[in-house]
This record gives C-alpha cells, sequence and structure tokens, in this order.
C-alpha cells in the first residue's frame, strides 16, 4: 500500500529533517486552507496582527504532534494495519475522530475548571469573529 511505503521511506531520515519535513507538511495545509477560505468567503479571510504569533505556534505544536505520532508508529507503540478492509478502516476513523472529540472536550472543560489554568486559557475566548485562521489560533 502507499502510506505503508511512504512511512518506510520516511524511516531513513533523522529527526532533524523529519521535523523540518512536517513543518513543512503544516505550513503547507496552513496555506491550503486560506487558499480554500479565499475561494469561499473572501471577504471574511483576514489576518489580525495579534493572530501571528498565535497561529506561529499552533503550526510548531501541530509539527511536534506529527513528529510524535511517527516516532510512535516507529517504535511499535501505535500501530497501523495496512491489511484492513474499507469498513474496518471508516469506523476506525470514526472512532478517532469520536476520541479525539472527547478529549478536546474533556480538556476544554478541566482548563475551565482549573482557575490557575484558566488565566491563560482565556486569551482563547477572544477570537469571538471566526474565520479561516481561527483554526491556528490555538491558546492553552
Amino acid at each position: 500500500m502507499i502510506f505503508k511505503s511512504w512511512l518506510e521511506f520516511l524511516s531513513q531520515y533523522n529527526g532533524f529533517s523529519l521535523f523540518v519535513f512536517f513543518l513543512i507538511e503544516n505550513v503547507t495545509l496552513y496555506y491550503l486552507s486560506v487558499l480554500i477560505g479565499k475561494i469561499i468567503e473572501l471577504e471574511n479571510t483576514f489576518l489580525k496582527k495579534t493572530d501571528r504569533k498565535w497561529i506561529f505556534s499552533t503550526l510548531v505544536c501541530n509539527t511536534f504532534i506529527t513528529f510524535l505520532g511517527f516516532e510512535l508508529y516507529q517504535w511499535g507503540i501505535m500501530k497501523i494495519d495496512f491489511s484492513s478492509s474499507f469498513f474496518s478502516i471508516l469506523l476506525d476513523i470514526f472512532l478517532l475522530v469520536l476520541l479525539m472529540d472527547f478529549f478536546m472536550f474533556a480538556f476544554h472543560y478541566f482548563v475551565h475548571q482549573l482557575k490557575w489554568f484558566y488565566e491563560i486559557h482565556k486569551h482563547h475566548h477572544t477570537h469571538i469573529e471566526t474565520n479561516v485562521y481561527s483554526l491556528y489560533v490555538l491558546h492553552p
């Protein structure tokens, strides 16, 4: 399968090269999101200067998460079964999205409950007029 050969190809590179590759991948996805936003809703696709540092930090965090996921796969902790049926793959994707959404909800709920952490987190709620950049304006 093409994904398996791609992962095997990436495994020959050192950590720094992989991190740079994953950063380029995340920046590419960012610009693709912005392009789609400009096509769909041009008048609402504007970048505030105050969002730049949060977008950058989110891209770096996403890169670390991508790198960590790849390393977990390399170490055999996270396994991918490439011989699964189409239904099994769809079920796995559904469960993954459901679990990720639940954990994001739980994390967000507890951030609001912990007084000391909410002082840091409240910046996240300043982005009330959402646009394509809102996806990348994350703050703990």
